[in-house]
């Protein structure tokens, strides 16, 4: 049950948007509809890239705490997004000797970049460069915390439909977010 709320919490930001991403097996996070492409693409008509990109820019910081995202210039009028979860997990794993279910948060260092034309805002697929325990007062035993802390691909430490599918809401939570302050600042009159 809890699953398929979430399936329709996605399938609603989706339907909103009309772009997402999903889970490649042996490939990791592409376009939902494209797995060939490793990037989804939003309108905005009649903005400019440079308003796109402000806008994007200021909400980051409210989003991110500056030591937890940082902004970096980036190649065709993009940025880089070098991120941090934070206490945000991305998915829960843990059951403990006696098979209990523990809260054990997961979170992740992420980098995305997000590139801007007139008109269009385009965010490529996050690379996460560690994931990690947050949020705990159970520790994950070794095989997990040595899995967490392994130069695994992406794909191959979350490799079960619930952290799929919690991890990309991270990010489609995330987009959301900056797509609303671009929305936002094409719907404020210009100041004179």
């Amino acid at each position: 049950m809890k699953k398929l709320s979430i399936l329709l919490l996605l399938l609603v930001q989706v339907v909103a948007y009309g772009q997402s991403f999903r889970f490649v097996p042996g490939v990791g996070i592409r376009d939902a509809q494209d797995s060939s492409k490793g990037f989804i693409v939003f309108n905005f008509p009649g903005m400019t890239a440079d308003a796109i990109k402000a806008a994007v820019v200021a909400k980051i910081p409210t989003i991110y705490k500056p030591v937890s995202g940082r902004i970096q210039p980036c190649e065709n009028n993009g940025i880089t997004l070098i991120a941090s979860t934070e206490n945000n997990s991305l998915f829960y794993i843990g059951v403990n000797a006696y098979g209990w279910s523990q809260d054990c948060g997961v979170g992740g260092d992420f980098t995305m970049n997000i590139y801007f034309k007139d008109g269009k805002v385009r965010y490529d697929a996050p690379s996460f460069q560690r994931l990690y325990v947050i949020n705990s007062n159970w520790t994950p035993d070794r095989k997990e915390r040595n899995a967490l802390d392994s130069m695994k691909p992406i794909y191959e430490l979350i490799d079960k439909d619930y952290k799929q599918i919690y991890t990309i809401l991270y990010f489609h939570n995330l987009i959301r977010a900056l797509n609303s302050a671009v929305e936002e600042a094409a719907s404020k009159p210009a100041d004179w």
